[in-house]
C-alpha cells in the first residue's frame, strides 16, 4: 500500500475520533450557532468524505468483485451522506436530510454487509477489522470513533497482515495474478 493510502487510513480515522472528542461536548447540530456547532457539522460531513476512499482502499486488499461492488456502494453513499449532512445542518437545506439519511443507513449496513464479504471470501482478518469499524460507526456518539481510528491505524501498519487470505500465506493484491493465469 501506498504511503498516500495508508495517509488517508489515517486522517479517516483522526477525524473520526476527533468527531467523538468533540460530541461529548454536546454541539447543536440542528440548530447551530456557536462556532463549535459548525465546525462539529462540518467535520461529521468530513469523516464521511474520508471514509469512502478510506474504504475502497480497505477493499484493495482483497480483490474480489463482490467485495467491490458492495465497497463502491457504501463509498458512493458516504459521499452522500457527507455532502448531505453539510447541506443540510450546515447550510439549512432542509430537503437534504432525507439523502443524509439514507446515505448515512446505506453506509452503515454496507459497512457490515463488507466486513461479512470479506470474511465470506477468505478474507477474515479485514472482514474482522471492517467489523470493529462497523461497530465504531455504530458507537460514534460515545467514543467510537477512537475505535475507528484504532482500526485504520492497524491496517495502514500492517496492511500485508490483513490481506492474507484464509489457507494462503501469501497477501493478495489487486495486481495479483488470477489463479491459472500467466504470472
Amino acid at each position: 500500500m501506498s504511503p498516500i493510502g495508508r495517509l488517508a487510513w489515517l486522517v479517516a480515522g483522526g477525524l473520526w475520533a476527533a468527531r467523538s472528542l468533540i460530541g461529548f461536548q454536546n454541539p447543536e447540530y440542528w440548530n447551530p450557532v456557536t462556532t463549535l456547532d459548525f465546525v462539529s457539522i462540518w467535520l461529521f460531513s468530513a469523516c464521511f468524505l474520508t471514509l469512502a476512499p478510506a474504504i475502497l482502499l480497505i477493499t484493495r486488499l482483497a480483490p474480489v468483485r463482490a467485495v467491490n461492488a458492495i465497497a463502491a456502494v457504501v463509498a458512493l453513499a458516504a459521499v452522500g451522506a457527507g455532502i448531505a449532512n453539510g447541506a443540510e445542518d450546515g447550510l439549512d437545506v432542509r430537503w437534504a436530510g432525507t439523502l443524509y439519511i439514507l446515505g448515512s443507513l446505506t453506509t452503515f449496513f454496507g459497512t457490515l454487509a463488507l466486513g461479512i464479504a470479506l470474511a465470506s471470501a477468505g478474507y477474515r482478518r479485514l472482514g474482522v477489522l471492517v467489523a470493529v469499524i462497523f461497530v465504531g460507526f455504530l458507537l460514534f456518539t460515545v467514543g467510537g470513533g477512537f475505535v475507528m481510528l484504532a482500526s485504520f491505524a492497524a491496517v495502514a501498519a500492517r496492511p500485508g497482515w490483513f490481506a492474507t487470505r484464509e489457507g494462503t500465506s501469501e497477501p493478495a493484491t489487486s495486481a495479483s495474478p488470477e489463479p491459472g493465469g500467466a504470472k
